[in-house]
């Protein structure tokens, strides 16, 4: 998904992207209270190689290591939320997660 949001360095459409901890690639680095805290938390794709990818995190700032596979784009109506769930046009286990998690930061 292309975010209308443009990177300030080099102007260009910012893709976000899910983080699913089990592709991070060097996860010793990361303890397991921070991989559940970031648990399909979107991050910006910074830097994309044939077997990894590097995502910053829009919770945190860090730039986390991940593989390819599986990655999925954030869409823009995850990123706002939905009054109701069943409302979300692309509904998968990271969208309802985050979903739920900006719900209830409104709180």
């Amino acid at each position: 998904m292309q975010s209308p949001l443009k990177d300030l360095a080099t102007g260009k459409n910012k893709v976000y992207v899910y983080l699913d901890p089990n592709q991070i690639v060097d996860k010793q680095n990361y303890d397991h209270e921070w991989r559940d805290l970031h648990l399909y938390m979107p991050g910006v794709l910074v830097e994309s190689g044939e077997d990894e990818v590097k995502v910053r995190m829009t919770s945190s700032g860090d730039i986390v290591r991940v593989k390819n596979d599986g990655l999925l784009n954030v869409e823009a109506q995850d990123k706002m939320g939905v009054p109701d769930i069943m409302g979300l046009d692309n509904f998968s286990e990271h969208s309802l997660l985050h979903t739920i998690r900006l719900r209830f930061e409104r709180v």
